[in-house]
C-alpha cells in the first residue's frame, strides 16, 4: 500500500466527517486464498456481514469477494472471475473457504464477480453478483439473452455448523436465470438490503446510481432512470463518475447510500477519487452529507477500488472494507475504521 490514512479520529463518529477513518489494516490478499484458487491478482469487492452462531458469544464477520481465476481470452475478455467466502472468528485473520460460485453452462460463463450480502434469518444469506457470458456459447433461446452482460445473479448461502472453530457453509441454491437484466456493459457492485418488506437493490452503471426494489426476494425492473447522478455534490468529488455504492439501512424511513466519486482528465485518467455518503427517507430523494466526502485520495486517503460500509453498535461506529491496488499491481482488501467500530457488534442491514 503506497498511501496510509493519518487523520486523528474523533469522538463524533455519527457525524462521519472527513478524519474520523484511522489507519487502515490489510484483511485479505490473494496469496490469503484456499490453495491458491485464484490466479494470484486481486481479492476485491468485499461484501460483509455479521453470523451470530449459537454458543459462542463473539460473531464470525462472513465477508465473500471476488477473483480472478484465469486470464482474459477470446472467449471471456476479462477472464473468469468467481466468488470466494472467507470469514474472521475471534480475534484472528480472516480464513478463507475457497470458492462458493464460479462459472458454470448458465448466465455467468466467464463471470460471478461484485457480490453483496442480505440475510435471510440468522443462518441463511442471499448473495447478489454481476455476471457475464460467452455470447457465442449462450442458447440462443435463453430466457435472459445472449448479450455478453446479461445481469445480475442471486444464490444462497447456507450456515452448516462448526467444528471446534472451524465454520461450514455451503451454497444451496444458484437462480437458473438473472434477477435483474437489461443492463448496459459498465454496469455492477449491486448493494442490496431488506426494509418494509422489500428488498432494495443499488448499482452503478456508468456514470450514475440506480436503484429497484424486489417484494420478498423474486426479480428487479430495471429502472429507466438513475437514482443519483454524478457531479451533483458541492465539492465535485464525484463530478464524472458515481460507483460502488453501499446501502445502510438505519430505520424503515432512514436510509444512507455510500458511493464511491471520480473525476477523470481529458485523457480519461482518474485524477482523484473519494467516497461520500447520501441520506434519504424514502429511497427516492437524496441528499449528501453536509460534510462532504469521508475519503479523498487528493487528501492523501487510499485510492479505492471496490468498498463497502458496514455500521456497528446501532450505527454508531463504521468500517469501511475496501480494495486497493499495491505497487505490484495486486489488488488486495483493506479495513479503515471510527473510533466507536465493534467488530462484536455489527448492525444487521435488514429492518423490519
Amino acid at each position: 500500500m503506497t498511501t496510509l490514512l493519518v487523520h486523528l479520529l474523533t469522538t463524533s463518529a455519527l457525524a462521519q466527517a472527513p478524519g474520523d477513518f484511522g489507519i487502515p489494516l490489510k484483511v485479505l490478499a490473494p496469496a490469503d486464498l484456499l490453495n491458491a484458487w485464484g490466479d494470484g491478482t486481486t481479492v476485491g469487492s468485499p461484501a460483509v456481514a455479521s453470523h451470530t452462531v449459537a454458543g459462542n458469544g463473539n460473531p464470525p464477520i462472513l465477508m465473500l469477494y471476488e477473483t480472478r481465476i484465469t486470464a482474459a481470452s477470446t472467449a471471456c475478455p476479462a477472464g473468469t472471475w468467481g466468488i470466494g467466502l472467507a470469514y474472521r472468528f475471534g480475534g484472528g485473520d480472516f480464513t478463507d473457504t475457497g470458492p462458493v460460485v464460479t462459472p458454470d453452462q448458465d448466465f455467468y460463463t466467464c463471470v460471478a464477480a461484485h457480490p453483496s450480502i442480505v440475510a435471510l434469518d440468522n443462518d441463511t444469506w442471499l448473495i447478489y453478483f454481476k455476471a457475464e457470458q460467452d455470447p457465442d456459447t449462450c442458447n440462443p433461446k435463453a430466457q435472459w439473452g445472449c448479450d455478453r452482460y446479461p445481469g445480475i445473479g442471486r444464490f444462497i448461502l447456507q450456515y452448516n455448523g462448526r467444528n471446534g472453530n472451524v465454520l461450514n457453509y455451503s451454497v444451496t441454491s444458484v437462480d437458473t436465470t438473472p434477477v435483474l437484466t437489461q443492463v448496459a456493459q459498465n454496469m455492477g457492485y449491486p448493494s442490496v438490503m431488506f426494509a418494509d418488506g422489500e428488498f432494495h437493490m443499488a448499482y452503478g452503471q456508468f456514470p450514475d446510481i440506480y436503484l429497484t426494489s424486489s417484494a420478498l426476494s423474486g426479480a428487479y425492473n430495471t429502472p429507466a432512470y438513475p437514482s443519483l447522478t454524478s457531479g451533483i455534490s458541492a465539492t465535485g468529488w464525484e463530478e464524472d463518475e458515481l460507483y460502488t455504492p453501499s446501502l445502510l439501512c438505519r430505520t424503515n424511513a432512514d436510509f444512507a447510500l455510500y458511493a464511491g466519486g471520480r473525476i477523470y482528465d481529458s485523457t480519461g485518467t482518474i485524477v482523484d477519487q473519494g467516497i461520500g455518503r447520501f441520506d434519504s427517507t424514502d429511497l427516492s430523494n437524496w441528499t449528501e452529507d453536509a460534510n462532504g466526502p469521508l475519503l479523498r485520495s487528493s487528501n492523501g486517503d487510499p485510492a479505492l477500488r471496490h468498498a463497502t460500509m458496514v455500521s456497528s453498535g446501532g450505527h454508531t461506529g463504521f468500517g469501511l472494507f475496501y480494495t486497493e491496488t499495491n505497487t505490484s499491481g495486486i489488488n488486495e482488501m483493506w479495513l479503515t475504521t471510527t473510533l466507536l467500530w465493534d467488530r462484536k457488534d455489527i448492525d444487521v442491514q435488514r429492518c423490519p
